[in-house]
């Protein structure tokens, strides 16, 4: 075997021992236990990676969690066990994040309406149709920027952008939680609050 026969042979080894071996690694520090006027979301976590917003997880009632990574667009379905010394998640399913088709952010207008306490309109256009979301979102103090939105069945995006101008109005001071909100849209309003927060760490890898 000539010298370049032998190191084509050993980067197709590389290769494919690197593709083996290949893992997807994501890490989460803080658990939030959710309370909501939805049952179905009620008493359900919001796991996070607080300097990566680029996934999350929810974890349910019903021993199911849903790892949505945004990055990739994919969302990964779980069944979590509980036991005294540590959490079992076992992998269900996967699947393409399917994109609310039609939904454009035309603006989003944010007013302080008391200490800590925020009006965010959000105005959009669906599928052509003009449309407006409402939101009444009280901050709390924290130690650090723990600003997310929970359960809003939004995209990412739309999230990130409502995120992005409410941090506007913040002075450049984003230490804070979404201690509760209100989200009022075509006349349905929707109540969800923080009840608790752990910090934990937790690190779940999938191999590729």
């Amino acid at each position: 075997m000539d010298k370049n026969s032998k190191a084509i042979t050993c980067f197709l080894f590389l290769l494919i021992s690197f593709g083996i071996n290949a893992q997807t690694n994501y890490t989460f520090d803080y658990k939030f236990l959710i309370k909501s006027s939805l049952s179905s979301v009620n008493k359900s976590e919001l796991i996070i990676n607080s300097e990566n917003p680029d996934y999350v997880m929810y974890k349910y009632n019903d021993e199911i969690s849903k790892l949505f990574d945004y990055e990739n667009n994919e969302v990964i379905k779980l069944n979590h066990k509980t036991e005294p010394s540590k959490s079992i998640y076992k992998f269900i399913s996967s699947q393409k994040l399917s994109l609310q088709n039609g939904l454009i952010v035309d603006d989003i207008i944010v007013e302080k309406i008391s200490e800590n306490k925020y009006l965010i309109e959000c105005l959009l256009t669906n599928n052509s149709i003009k449309t407006k979301i409402k939101l009444t979102v009280k901050l709390k103090p924290w130690d650090k920027d723990l600003i997310r939105f929970y359960f809003t069945d939004l995209d990412d995006d739309t999230d990130k952008r409502l995120i992005a101008s409410l941090k506007a109005k913040l002075n450049g001071n984003y230490n804070f939680i979404i201690e509760s909100y209100t989200m009022d849209y075509k006349g349905i309003k929707i109540s969800n609050s923080i009840k608790n927060i752990e910090k934990v760490l937790l690190k779940i890898a999938f191999q590729n």
